[in-house]
């Protein structure tokens, strides 16, 4: 019921951006720790993928998240290039990328002012930087990004077609945006018109099963860290959102009324 009355919320623009406001100012106060830098559902990637990834000897909460953005990030490559993500959140992803991939620059962009000062807080790479911004008017020049990254992100987006016609401004032509993100199925008719509708070369990717089952292996763990961490009367919003087993969440996607994608799509020259 939670999960249909939010999609019944968000069907206007207007409640989707004051919701997710809200909601984004408040996470990081509820909890600052650093040993949550990421807001995405994971990804476990197939036998071929994993190998391109080196395991950490240690394995944490943040191993699915972090896996999200390394395959991502493969997609391209990305030494000495000049890249945005959209929609950074706690500054986990673009950290990574800053430490692994090495860009020349990496901008972190978030409407929440909390969170941009929480990931200030907790990061400091030479090439990697944060700001309070808008997604739906990214306060750049035109040809300016040679990469755009958003993760998990624009459906929560007042106008989504706007973002995208922000983001096909700002990149050089050649450049790529490179997206991933879920909705249910009747909603992706509209957002992949928007898409195509610009200057862009698209590969797209169903990346359902990677995502569900990241969530399934991470379930008991999440759980057990927003019962720690989260007051009790928001726990089963947090487990909603987090898309623990059994959740309207994950059973859309579990049952394939929802589906998550991977974008790859590439700035046509002028």
């Amino acid at each position: 019921m939670a999960y249909k009355s939010l999609w019944t919320f968000f069907k206007f623009s207007w409640t989707r951006k004051l919701f997710f406001k809200a909601l984004y100012e408040i996470l990081p106060r509820l909890n600052g720790q650093g040993d949550w830098q990421f807001m995405n559902y994971g990804y476990s990637p197939s036998k071929e993928e994993a190998l391109e990834m080196k395991k950490p000897e240690k394995r944490s909460l943040q191993q699915y998240p972090m896996q999200m953005y390394h395959y991502l990030a493969c997609c391209s490559d990305l030494k000495n290039l000049n890249i945005l993500e959209v929609g950074s959140g706690r500054g986990g992803g673009a950290n990574y990328i800053a430490k692994n991939f090495n860009p020349k620059l990496i901008t972190g962009l978030d409407f929440s002012s909390a969170a941009i000062k929480l990931a200030k807080s907790m990061f400091s790479e030479t090439n990697l930087k944060y700001q309070e911004g808008n997604a739906m008017n990214l306060n750049f020049d035109s040809n300016y990004f040679d990469v755009v990254i958003n993760v998990e992100s624009c459906h929560a987006y007042a106008n989504q077609s706007k973002f995208l016609s922000e983001v096909a401004r700002v990149l050089k032509p050649g450049g790529k945006l490179l997206l991933v993100d879920f909705r249910k199925n009747h909603l992706w008719p509209e957002f992949e018109k928007s898409i195509h509708d610009l200057p862009f070369e698209i590969k797209e990717e169903d990346i359902s099963k990677n995502v569900l089952n990241a969530l399934i292996d991470e379930s008991a763990e999440k759980k057990k860290e927003i019962d720690k961490k989260i007051p009790k009367f928001l726990r089963k919003s947090f487990y909603e959102f987090a898309g623990l087993e059994g959740t309207e969440l994950f059973q859309h996607i579990e049952s394939g009324t929802s589906k998550y994608k991977r974008f790859i799509c590439t700035r046509l020259k002028d």
